[in-house]
C-alpha cells in the first residue's frame, strides 16, 4: 500500500509512514482476501480462512502432498527449527521430557516418542487445515488427485481424498495400477523453440510484406524517383507504364486489411466499440469521479493545473510515458543524499536501468558541477529528504521534501531541486502548489501555526541554469484546503 501510494518509496519514508500508523490508525490492520463475484480466485487454504464460495475446488488431494509429510518438524532432528521450549506456542506443543533417563537407551527411546508425537500433532493439524479447506464451499466442493507426476511411482489418494468419495458423488475414480506400471508422462518429450520467435505463426505473412516492400524500394530506386535509402515506399512505377501507381498497405500486407479476414474485423469491431464509448462520453453531461482519501504532492500539482484531465486519470488509470530524463533527476538526488551524507535505500547503482546505455553520465557530471557553483552548496540542509504525511480537508497527502535549511530563530527554508528548465505562465502556477504543500507539511512538522506559515519558505533551484525561484505568493493553509474541498463534491 505504501509503495503504490508514496512519491518515493524509500527506507525512511516508510519508517515514517508505520510510525504515523501506529500513532493515528492504532497499527495497521491485516491484510484481507475479499470474495469477488464473477471470477476465478486462487488461494492458499490458509489465505481462504474464513471466507466462502458458492463452489471450490480443491485438488491435489494425493499422499505426500495435502496432506504433506512430516519433515523438519521435530526440533531434536533439525537444527533449523527453534526448540519448543522457546516457542511463544510452547505449551501446545509435545513436550521433551527426559527426566530420570539413566541411559543413551532411555534418552533415545524418548526422543523416538517425542518424534511420534510431533508427526501425531502434524497429522492433526494437516487434517484441521483440510477441514478448513472443504468447508470454504457453501454449495459445491470439487475434490480431486492424481496418479502420476514427476515421480516414478503412482501416487496414492490421500486419505482426505478416500473419505470424501465415501460421502460424496464420485464422478471418475482410477484403480491403482500395476506395481510394474511405468509413469505415461515420462515418454512425452517437452519441446519448445529457444530463442522464442516474437511473430510466431505470423512470420510468413510478415516476410511475405516485407518482400513487397523491399520489392517496391528497389523499383524506385531503379527509377530514380525517391533519395537513396528513404525508407517509406508510398509510391512505385509499375513496369512498362508511364507515371507512378500508388502502392497500398493492402497491396504490401495482403488479407491484414481484408474486410473478411477475422482479425481485421476483430480490430475493426474494437475500434467501434471506443468510437461508440467516446460518442456517449461526449453526450454525457457529468462523470462524477470522487476524489482519494491519499493523494501525492504531484497528484495536488495536476488538481491545480487541470482537474478535468486527473478525474480522466483516476477514473481510468493508465501507464505514465516514459520519461527519458527521470533517471537523471534520480541519479541527481542520489549523488546529493551522499554528498550530505544521507542514508537512501537503494545506491543509484541499484536501482532499475542502471546499465543501460542510455544513462548519459557526462550530463550527470555536468549537474554535478553546476550545483558546486550555486550559493546552496556552501550551506549544509538541517533535513533531507523529509517524508510527510498531512490531513489537508480530510486528504491524506503524501510528499517528500528534498532539502530543508535554516533555524526557528533565522526562518526555514524548503528547497527542491530541479534538473529540468524553469516552467512559464500557467504552468509556473500550478507547479508552485508542490511549494506550498513542502512549506505547509514542514511548518506541521516543526509545530508552526498557520498564521506564523510566513517564517517558512520554499523555492525551487534549477540546478543546470544557476537560478533558484521563490515564489512569493504561495498558497497558504485555507488556499489549499479550498483546493481539496472544491474537487471534492464533484470532480470532473
Amino acid at each position: 500500500r505504501f509503495a503504490a501510494e508514496a512519491d518515493e518509496a524509500s527506507l525512511s519514508a516508510l519508517l515514517a509512514f508505520l510510525d504515523a500508523a501506529e500513532l493515528e490508525d492504532n497499527g495497521l490492520e491485516l491484510g484481507e482476501v475479499s470474495v469477488e463475484s464473477e471470477r476465478i480466485q486462487i488461494l492458499t487454504v490458509h489465505g481462504a480462512k474464513g471466507l466462502e464460495w458458492d463452489a471450490v475446488a480443491l485438488p491435489g488431494l494425493v499422499e505426500d502432498v495435502f496432506p504433506a509429510p512430516s519433515k523438519s518438524n521435530d526440533w531434536t532432528r533439525s537444527r533449523h527449527e527453534l526448540p519448543s521450549p522457546l516457542r511463544g506456542d510452547a505449551d501446545d506443543l509435545p513436550r521433551l521430557d527426559l527426566t530420570g533417563a539413566e541411559s543413551r537407551k532411555d534418552v533415545r527411546d524418548r526422543l523416538d516418542r517425542h518424534h511420534e508425537e510431533v508427526d501425531r500433532r502434524h497429522a492433526e493439524e494437516e487434517r484441521r487445515l483440510a477441514y478448513v479447506a472443504v468447508t470454504r464451499a457453501r454449495g459445491t466442493l470439487l475434490a480431486s488427485g492424481y496418479l502420476w507426476d514427476t515421480a516414478k511411482k503412482a501416487r496414492r489418494p490421500s486419505p482426505f481424498l478416500d473419505e470424501l468419495a465415501a460421502v460424496g458423488d464420485l464422478a471418475l475414480w482410477c484403480e491403482d495400477p500395476a506395481p510394474d506400471a511405468v509413469n505415461p508422462l515420462e515418454d512425452r518429450v517437452l519441446a519448445r523453440e529457444w530463442p522464442v520467435d516474437p511473430l510466431g505463426a505470423s512470420r510468413p505473412a510478415i516476410e511475405s510484406g516485407a518482400d513487397l516492400v523491399r520489392a517496391a524500394i528497389a523499383e524506385q530506386r531503379r527509377i530514380g524517383g525517391d533519395v537513396a535509402g528513404q525508407t517509406r515506399p508510398v509510391v512505385a512505377a509499375a513496369a512498362g507504364r508511364r507515371g507512378r501507381s500508388r502502392v497500398e498497405a493492402g497491396d504490401l500486407l495482403p488479407g491484414l486489411l481484408d474486410d473478411t479476414a477475422e482479425r481485421a474485423a476483430h480490430w475493426r469491431r474494437d475500434v467501434d466499440m471506443l468510437l461508440k464509448e467516446r460518442e456517449v462520453a461526449g453526450r454525457t453531461a457529468l462523470v462524477e469521479v470522487e476524489l482519494p482519501e491519499h493523494l501525492s504532492v504531484s497528484q495536488l500539482v495536476a488538481l491545480h493545473r487541470d482537474p478535468d484531465e486527473l478525474a480522466r486519470r483516476l477514473r481510468r488509470p493508465l501507464p505514465a510515458r516514459p520519461a527519458p530524463l527521470a533517471r537523471r533527476g534520480t541519479a541527481f538526488h542520489a549523488w546529493l543524499e551522499q554528498r550530505w551524507s544521507a542514508q537512501t535505500l537503494l545506491d543509484i547503482d541499484a536501482l532499475p536501468g542502471s546499465a543501460d546505455e542510455s544513462a548519459d553520465h557526462d550530463d550527470l557530471a555536468e549537474l554535478r558541477a553546476a550545483f558546486e557553483r550555486s550559493e546552496w552548496a556552501q550551506r549544509t540542509p538541517v533535513e533531507v529528504e523529509v517524508p510527510f504525511e498531512m490531513d489537508l480537508a480530510g486528504v491524506i497527502v503524501r510528499g517528500r521534501m528534498d532539502a530543508v535549511f535554516g533555524s526557528d530563530a533565522e526562518g526555514w527554508t524548503v528547497v527542491d531541486w530541479k534538473t529540468g528548465a524553469p516552467p512559464a505562465g500557467l504552468e509556473a502556477d500550478s507547479v508552485a502548489v508542490q511549494l506550498a504543500a513542502y512549506r505547509l507539511a514542514w511548518a506541521r512538522i516543526r509545530g508552526i501555526t498557520d498564521d506564523q506559515l510566513p517564517t517558512v519558505a520554499a523555492a525551487f533551484h534549477y540546478v543546470r541554469s544557476g537560478r533558484t525561484v521563490a515564489p512569493a505568493d504561495l498558497l497558504d493553509a485555507m488556499a489549499l484546503r479550498e483546493l481539496v474541498v472544491g474537487a471534492r463534491p464533484d470532480t470532473r
